[in-house]
């Protein structure tokens, strides 16, 4: 249940970090855009990794 969590929040949490528009520029100016987009593709699909991953073997 605990990885199930865990996958929601960051999934959710990485998808809500464009709604703040401050943090999303200083990440863009500290990556640049693609590295940005990278990290953000990356951290998407850790998280959908981990939903799955949990739902799997939830009780």
């Amino acid at each position: 249940m605990a990885l199930l969590i865990a996958g929601i929040v960051v999934f959710l949490g990485i998808h809500l970090l464009p709604t703040f528009p401050h943090v999303r520029d200083t990440l863009i100016a500290r990556l640049g855009e693609t590295g940005y987009k990278a990290a953000f593709g990356v951290l998407s699909l850790a998280g959908l990794v981990l939903l799955v991953w949990g739902f799997a073997v939830a009780p």
